[in-house]
């Protein structure tokens, strides 16, 4: 659930009037559902005043004579962009095949018993 303050960003302005507007018997109490209530009828309010915007369509860019493979539309180089991922693809093979040799060297020692 999240924060009352994000329902009143001026609480801190306004700490006494709060209070005593989700306290009704003034027992130094809040009304937990009049605050919720309150909270409810503000957001809906504000998503009436600010629509939501439309949802954009996807539209996948193909080259008829690549058989399917996509674009890749990047503000960064193609070079760049091949040497960092060529750079990912070396560390989690080096990762791969070094976690492969732990692991067999764990089951080893756990089958021998040395």
């Amino acid at each position: 659930m999240a924060p009352v303050s994000l329902y009143f960003p001026d609480i801190a302005n306004h700490c006494q009037e709060y209070p005593l507007r989700f306290d009704k018997n003034h027992d130094r109490t809040l009304d937990v559902e009049a605050a919720r209530a309150a909270a409810r009828e503000q957001v809906q309010r504000e998503r009436v005043e600010r629509p939501v915007a439309p949802a954009v369509e996807m539209e996948m860019m193909v080259d008829p004579r690549e058989r399917g493979r996509p674009f890749l539309l990047s503000a960064i180089p193609e070079e760049t962009l091949l040497t960092r991922y060529s750079r990912h693809v070396v560390r989690w093979l080096a990762a791969f095949f070094l976690f492969g040799i732990c692991a067999i060297w764990m089951i080893g020692v756990r089958v021998v018993g040395h």
